[in-house]
């Protein structure tokens, strides 16, 4: 059984819970509101590009990383004075953080997107041009490796931390705690430009990925991997990819059209998630039945 989960330390009265989140809506929206009087009246506030192009895209991601910076403030905060526990305890079931488990699954997401880019290029999938500027690029890459961590680790936090253990705490069943973070990480997103752009059938994509990190998380029984996953995924996507319908307007190694469902990158997504989960069971073996196993 998943000591994470199923934590019981400290006070979580519904008042103090329903407390927690009002405050992170407050911290985002306060976090928010230097970007929103920063944009010019004519400019749409979906349309990142344009976003980008009006504010420069300096400007424009550190504006963009503001809330997320505020809410793992007031998430750390929050669990100490109000709630009594730790960083330590909201962020793993074990004794103390592993950071080898954080950099374990960092680099392996990471190697395992820069080889499917590859082969998305050599497929010609997402139609890929290069895009290498050194000073844009190198710049990128120091944002990413300054902000992205901060900007995760505010959502791990919330759905892998707060609301995972919270869903459990109401409804002692992991697999519907798993799902139906998932499912709000997802409507997280539902804002997000490229949904806008291709449709909500991208929230489909983010459901899943909220579910995969959830089951990642229960399964570890912390959020390490979850987190290095998370960090890699928006790391490394920053740095390899660009287009106009991203939320993070930066200056990667190619451009490309905009997301694909198409069949052949589903397939690749399936299989680069298939061979992280054998690599991962390999270094960390987990017992599934644990997992899913509920409280007693």
């Amino acid at each position: 059984m998943s000591t994470f989960l199923h934590n019981t330390d400290g006070s979580y009265t519904p008042a103090k819970v329903w407390f927690t989140l009002f405050m992170v809506i407050v911290a985002h929206t306060v976090g928010s509101l230097p970007l929103f009087f920063a944009l010019p009246d004519h400019i749409n506030p979906s349309d990142t590009h344009q976003v980008a192009l009006a504010l420069g895209s300096t400007r424009f991601f550190l504006l963009q990383m503001i809330p997320f910076a505020l809410v793992a403030v007031a998430l750390i905060a929050l669990q100490r004075w109000v709630h009594k526990r730790t960083m330590v305890q909201l962020f793993t079931g074990r004794s103390k953080v592993s950071v080898r488990r954080f950099f374990y699954s960092f680099s392996l997401w990471g190697s395992i997107m820069v080889l499917t880019t590859l082969i998305q290029l050599g497929l010609n999938t997402e139609e890929l041009v290069w895009n290498f500027k050194a000073i844009p690029f190198f710049k990128t890459m120091l944002l990413l490796l300054l902000f992205i961590p901060v900007q995760v680790l505010a959502e791990e936090l919330l759905f892998r931390g707060f609301i995972l253990q919270r869903l459990n705490g109401l409804i002692p069943s992991p697999l519907f705690s798993m799902l139906l973070s998932g499912v709000l990480f997802g409507l997280l997103h539902a804002s997000n430009p490229e949904v806008m752009t291709h449709g909500y059938g991208l929230l489909f994509v983010y459901i899943g990925f909220g579910v995969f990190l959830s089951f990642l998380t229960v399964a570890d029984n912390g959020l390490e991997l979850a987190y290095g996953f998370h960090v890699a995924n928006n790391f490394f996507q920053g740095i390899l990819l660009t287009s106009s319908d991203q939320a993070f307007q930066l200056n990667g190694l190619f451009k490309s059209n905009g997301v694909s469902l198409s069949f052949t990158s589903i397939l690749l997504l399936l299989g680069s998630l298939t061979v992280y989960l054998a690599l991962c069971f390999r270094a960390y073996p987990w017992s599934i039945k644990a997992v899913f196993k509920n409280n007693e």
